[in-house]
């Protein structure tokens, strides 16, 4: 299971099928307002996205499964593995942010304001518009934003709950993510009982600059295990 982050869609695992078609049975979704899943007028949680993944396993008849959370997704992978633990295998996370508080919150809510990005960086906005057929990306931005403000009020992971965790979990982030931190990483793959922590060289946070060939490898690896 490829689960994608916040703004993203399936179409980012495309070109990763090919290399994992031969291993497993790939599925990848479009979180709910994402790509051409259509938006509600509910309010866009981590809780709400979780439901919508664990609604997929089980129309899919699927008994448990391993999973990629990329950002968002790994957030994502994490607390179904918390409420559905009989439903994921193994979890592995990469450039998901933990340490969420009002402050980091209201940091990246500034990175989310649809007026300004259409304005100073006119072709992610295009982007957007492209990736997110089903919807308006300016709504799905100010959702998402709307999102981490509550993650930064109560976040949901936390060290006590992840000592419950009996599943085992690589934490990956890239050495040049400059939105998590290699500290709140570690601080997650530790508290996990079966966690581990990855460092992948030359690897920045935004998933479309990632090396895929390095990040699927670490993947099958362990998976495989």
């Amino acid at each position: 299971m490829l689960l994608h982050g916040a703004l993203g869609s399936r179409k980012g695992f495309e070109s990763w099928k090919p290399e994992l078609g031969d291993s497993y049975n790939v599925h990848a979704l479009d979180f709910e307002g994402h790509g051409e899943h259509p938006s509600s007028t509910a309010e866009l949680s981590i809780e709400r996205l979780t439901l919508q993944l664990l609604a997929y396993i089980e129309e899919q008849h699927i008994e448990s499964t391993d999973i990629f959370g990329y950002s968002m997704g790994g957030y994502v992978a994490l607390h179904l593995a918390s409420i559905a633990p009989q439903k994921v295998r193994k979890v592995m996370t990469l450039g998901t942010k933990f340490a969420w508080s009002q402050e980091t919150a209201a940091e990246e809510q500034k990175k989310l304001d649809p007026e300004k990005i259409e304005a100073k960086v006119p072709h992610y906005a295009r982007y957007l518009q492209d990736l997110h057929p089903a919807q308006d990306w300016k709504a799905l931005v100010l959702r998402t934003a709307a999102m981490m403000k509550s993650l930064g009020a109560a976040p949901l992971l936390s060290p006590s709950l992840f000592h419950g965790l009996p599943h085992e979990v690589c934490i990956g982030l890239g050495d040049g993510d400059t939105m998590v931190s290699r500290e709140e990483s570690e601080e997650a793959a530790r508290a996990i009982p079966q966690g581990t922590f990855m460092l992948l060289a030359n690897t920045p946070h935004p998933l479309e600059k990632v090396n895929q060939h390095l990040v699927i490898t670490i993947l099958r690896d362990f998976m495989l295990i």
